[in-house]
C-alpha cells in the first residue's frame, strides 16, 4: 500500500517569470521616484533621462530636441568604459522612453532585449522581453513589472501562461515545468494557491486545494497504478485522516503521517469483508 502512495512533497520548482521584471527594474530605462539623473550628449548637449549617471558615462542621441530634452524618434546609446550599455531605438519625449521602442541593455549574464510600449521611461503596456539564455516573456507591463496577462517560456522547456498583478502571479493560470510536472489552477502573489490540479511528472494526479506553492487541505491524489488517496494532505503527503484505495480496490480508512499509515484502520476488501489492522511507520503490525 505504501509503495503506491507518493513518497515526496512536490515543490513549487516553477522559474521566476517575474525575474524578467527584475532585470528590466535593474534596466538602464527603470523608472526612479526621485533624484532624477540627467546625462547631456556631448555633441549635441541634448539631455536624456538615466537611473545611472555613472561618472565616465557617455550617452548618444541622434533624434531632435526640444527644451534641450531629447524628443521624437532616434537612437540612443550607452557607453561605459568602452563598453556598450544599451541601445534604444524608438520615440522619447522630455528625454524619456515613450510609445514603442526597442531595448537591449547590459546584465551580468549578457544583454536582454525589449521590444514594446514605453511610458514615461518605463515599461508600460505590451511588450516582448528576451533573456540572455532565451527565456522569454510576452505580455503586459505597468511601471516596469508584467502586470495583466502574460506568457513566460523558459529555454528549459518550462512554461506559464496566466495573469500576473505587479510582477507576480495571480488568478487562474497553467505552468509546465522543466521536468514535465503540470499544474493548472488557481495562483496568489506568485505561488500555487487556492484550487488547482497538479500532474506532476510520474503523471500522478493530485486534485485540491494549495497553500504556498504546496498541495495543503483536503485533496485527492490519482496514481499511476490505479490507486486513490482521499484526504488530508500537507506538503503533499498525505497526513491525517484519510481513505485509500488500493488498485486491486481494497479500501483503507484511518491516518497517515509524513505519508505512511499509522495507527489503527479499517479495511474493507473487495469481497466485502472487514477488518481491522495496526500500522506504524508504513508497516503493518497487526
Amino acid at each position: 500500500m505504501v509503495r503506491s502512495k507518493p513518497q515526496r512533497a512536490y515543490s513549487a520548482r516553477w522559474p521566476v517569470a517575474i525575474a524578467v521584471a527584475a532585470i528590466v527594474v535593474a534596466g538602464l530605462l527603470a523608472s526612479v521616484a526621485a533624484n532624477e539623473n540627467w546625462a547631456a550628449d556631448p555633441i549635441t548637449g541634448c539631455a536624456v533621462w538615466t537611473p545611472s549617471a555613472n561618472e565616465g558615462e557617455i550617452v548618444s542621441w541622434s533624434g531632435g530636441c526640444v527644451d534641450d530634452k531629447a524628443s521624437g524618434p532616434g537612437v540612443l546609446v550607452w557607453m561605459h568604459g568602452g563598453r556598450l550599455v544599451a541601445r534604444y531605438q524608438g520615440t522619447l519625449s522630455g528625454g524619456k522612453a515613450e510609445g514603442f521602442g526597442d531595448l537591449h541593455f547590459l546584465e551580468p549574464e549578457g544583454y536582454v532585449h525589449y521590444i514594446g510600449e514605453f511610458k514615461g521611461g518605463m515599461l508600460h503596456g505590451k511588450g516582448q522581453a528576451i533573456l540572455p539564455g532565451g527565456a522569454s516573456f510576452e505580455g503586459e507591463f505597468r511601471a516596469d513589472k508584467p502586470h495583466g496577462a502574460g506568457t513566460y517560456e523558459g529555454a528549459d522547456g518550462s512554461f506559464y501562461q496566466c495573469e500576473y498583478v505587479n510582477g507576480k502571479r495571480q488568478g487562474t493560470g497553467a505552468a509546465l515545468d522543466a521536468e514535465g510536472g503540470y499544474y493548472r489552477g488557481d495562483f496568489k502573489d506568485g505561488l500555487r494557491s487556492g484550487t488547482g490540479t497538479l500532474i506532476d511528472e510520474d503523471g500522478n494526479v493530485y486534485t485540491g486545494p494549495f497553500e504556498q506553492g504546496e498541495p495543503n487541505g483536503t485533496g485527492i491524489w490519482e496514481l499511476v497504478d490505479g490507486s486513490v488517496y482521499e484526504g488530508m494532505v500537507k506538503d503533499g503527503k498525505a497526513e491525517g485522516s484519510g481513505t485509500f484505495t488500493s488498485a486491486n480496490g481494497d479500501v483503507y480508512v484511518g491516518s497517515f503521517v509524513d505519508n505512511k499509515p499509522s495507527g489503527t484502520f479499517t479495511v474493507t476488501t473487495t469481497n466485502g469483508a472487514t477488518v481491522v489492522q495496526i500500522w506504524r511507520d508504513g508497516e503493518r503490525i497487526e
